[in-house]
């Protein structure tokens, strides 16, 4: 699904099911001492382009009322290589969700925010009309209900953007966060339910290596290092919706291990 996953151990991005409606979906657990966990962009990035019109739905939940930012309409490249880092973000805070257009030289507009209860499900749809000018728009629905809207806004930076889910901020780096993601999907229309009423394109992980899963199982890969004074290993983990499978290496440098795997 994710195209790369940022979450230092001991988090991480992980598929969990609690045997409930909501089957298969997944944790992004960020640990205390570290700003982020998330996963970002999707397999097919040909469908995120400038001059069209998106449509992400997905359920959300988060652990407390101060997530901060659990979405990202992330721009691609370094800060040098564009013009506003993230055109649409969103956050939970104050046990609130609160949506921001971020103008080119950061600036901030609010667009809009209603209440959060944590440790529950939400329904969040989201519309982005792409543009490298000003004829880009955006819209949040929280529930059903629409709590932000803007128009005349610039949309798609010069590298281009893409989505990016997660629990991320500096307020709370000494803290532990967690945000559950369930059936992310994209569209070009907007109905009622997030699950239903999207004409669906499937997020499919594309592994940078062979992967022991056929595509359409593979959900999200995670990888972690570990190391001690007779080497180091890499652990390799595929998580698919009938299951993972965890791969261990072993070797004496984390650039090897990397080449092995």
């Amino acid at each position: 699904m994710f195209e790369t996953v940022l979450c230092p151990s001991p988090g991480g991005a992980t598929v969990k099911n609690w045997g409930d409606a909501h089957g298969d979906f997944f944790e992004f657990l960020k640990p205390a001492g570290s700003e982020r966990c998330e996963g970002h962009s999707i397999d097919r990035p040909e469908l995120l382009r400038n001059g069209t019109t998106l449509w992400f739905g997905w359920d959300s939940m988060t652990k407390t009322g101060d997530a901060q930012t659990v979405f990202q309409w992330k721009s691609n490249g370094a800060n040098d290589q564009n013009q506003q880092n993230y055109p649409v973000i969103m956050k939970v805070e104050d046990s609130r969700l609160k949506v921001w257009y971020v103008a080119p030289g950061e600036r901030w507009t609010s667009l809009g925010s209603a209440p959060w209860t944590p440790e529950a499900w939400h329904s969040v749809q989201l519309r982005i009309t792409t543009s490298s000018g000003t004829g880009g728009s955006a819209e949040v629905w929280l529930d059903g209900t629409r709590i932000a809207l803007a128009t005349g806004i610039r949309t798609w930076d010069d590298l281009g953007n893409k989505p990016r889910w997660g629990t991320y901020g500096s307020t709370i780096a000494d803290v532990s966060s967690t945000h559950w993601v369930d059936d992310p999907v994209l569209g070009d229309t907007r109905g009622t339910s997030t699950e239903a009423a999207f004409r669906e394109v499937p997020f499919r992980h594309r592994p940078p290596v062979p992967c022991p899963h056929p595509p359409d199982r593979l959900i999200v890969r995670t990888e972690t290092f570990t190391s001690d004074r007779a080497g180091a290993t890499l652990r390799i983990t595929d998580h698919g919706r009938r299951g993972g499978r965890t791969r261990a290496r072993r070797g004496t440098a984390s650039g090897d291990l990397a080449a092995a795997a």
